[in-house]
């Protein structure tokens, strides 16, 4: 953003907009569930306001059940949204569905920005032993051919497991490129395991590989 000159202000009061004479003003406050006209006796809900329900989407009462925004702890996405009420009915017609999936988010902007998992942030605090690696979209062929915009893939490992604990993305086709990655957070992959696939080049994809590449640098160096 700065090599574009855009400045952003985050966490701003009355008094630092006042003296900001920029194009766009954000208000980014959050979201709440709605319940507005509906039988709450039907359900419980938690501090947030958010129906409890059991990982089918069922609340306290048979045959009722909740997806999407107005789901306690719901991450308020529509394809988490999508994943919910196809086990929700999966339930309702006694088929057996997948588990909740690793939750993606996304950015439509330009370039776009995704992530999943953890955070290097996050996995320390949840006192996990974990390392980060980063790789700049630079030198990758498609963007160099295709946009030349800045753009980076960052992974975060664990030590000792190898295991992929999350991504984040900021670069073109983040949206598309994070959903393999979301297949390993998920099914427990190791930097290893992922290094197996041959990425096709030209490719954004290539830029998961060489992140991944210096991930399992960053492990082995340890050794």
């Amino acid at each position: 953003m700065k090599k574009r000159g855009i400045r952003i202000y985050p966490k701003c009061d009355e008094d630092i907009l006042k003296g900001v004479r920029d194009e766009i003003t954000v208000s980014a406050i959050g979201r709440k569930p709605v319940l507005d006209h509906m039988n709450k006796s039907l359900f419980l809900t938690d501090g947030s306001g958010g129906i409890v329900t059991d990982p089918s989407g069922q609340t306290k009462t048979k045959g009722v059940y909740a997806i999407g925004d107005v789901v306690s702890g719901s991450p308020m996405l529509a394809h988490t949204a999508m994943e919910q009420g196809i086990r929700a009915v999966s339930h309702i017609v006694h088929q057996k569905s997948a588990g909740a999936g690793a939750i993606i988010r996304c950015i439509y902007t330009k370039p776009e920005i995704a992530c999943v998992g953890l955070t290097m942030e996050g996995a320390l605090l949840r006192g996990k032993n974990a390392i980060a690696a980063k790789q700049t979209m630079y030198a990758n062929a498609r963007t160099l051919i295709v946009t030349k915009e800045r753009g980076f893939i960052k992974i975060v490992a664990e030590r000792g497991t190898r295991r992929l604990l999350g991504a984040q993305l900021m670069c073109e086709r983040a949206s598309d490129l994070v959903s393999e990655l979301a297949s390993a957070v998920q099914n427990g992959f190791t930097i290893d395991d992922m290094l197996g696939t041959t990425r096709p080049h030209p490719s954004y994809a290539e830029g998961v590989s060489e992140a991944l590449g210096r991930a399992r640098d960053g492990l082995d160096n340890e050794i």
